[in-house]
C-alpha cells in the first residue's frame, strides 16, 4: 500500500485490494503470518502449504512470490478495497481465521508475535475485541483439550 492509494482512499476513489493493495512491503507481512501458521500446522500434524502454493491450488494462479501470485488470480481482479474498517474483510478474517489460529498456536507453545498484532491493532482500530468475541477454543468445544487432543481430533 503505497501513500498515494491510502489518498486515493481517503478521497473515496475505489482502489483494486489485491492488485493496488498489496506491494513488496506489505505482503511481508501476510509471509510472515503465513510462516506462522506453517508453524501452528506442523504443531498439529496439519501440514499449511506455502501461500503461492494454496493459491495455485485453488485458483491456477502464476507466480512463484505470494505477491506474484495474488496478483495473478482471476477473481481477485475486480475486488475493491473496504471504504472503512467496519468490513466483512476485517472481522470475519480476524474473529474466525486469525484468533482461533492464535489459541491453537497458544496451545502448541508456537509463537505468534505477527498474528498477534495484527489482531490486537485490528481489534484497537475498529474497537472489537476479537480475542473474547471471536472463534476461541472455548467457543467451539476445545478450551479444555490439550494440543496432543486437539491433535487427534484434526487427525480422525
Amino acid at each position: 500500500m503505497t501513500l498515494a492509494n491510502i489518498s486515493r482512499i481517503d478521497r473515496g476513489e475505489e482502489l483494486l485490494f489485491y492488485r493496488e493493495g498489496l506491494s513488496e512491503r506489505t505482503v511481508v507481512l501476510l509471509e510472515q503470518a503465513a510462516r506462522e501458521f506453517q508453524q501452528v500446522g506442523e504443531a498439529y500434524d496439519a501440514p499449511v502449504p506455502p501461500v503461492a502454493e494454496l493459491l495455485d491450488m485453488y485458483y491456477g494462479c502464476e507466480g512463484e512470490t505470494v505477491l506474484d501470485a495474488m496478483r495473478s488470480v482471476a477473481p481477485y481482479s475486480s475486488i475493491t478495497a473496504p471504504t472503512s474498517l467496519d468490513h466483512r474483510f476485517l472481522h470475519e478474517d480476524v474473529s474466525s481465521t486469525l484468533v482461533p489460529m492464535t489459541e491453537l498456536a497458544r496451545r502448541a507453545g508456537c509463537p505468534t508475535p505477527m498474528t498477534d498484532a495484527v489482531i490486537g491493532l485490528a481489534s484497537t482500530l475498529s474497537h472489537v475485541d476479537y480475542r473474547t468475541s471471536g472463534r476461541t477454543l472455548a467457543g467451539i468445544g476445545w478450551g479444555g483439550l490439550t494440543q496432543a487432543q486437539i491433535r487427534d481430533v484434526l487427525n480422525r
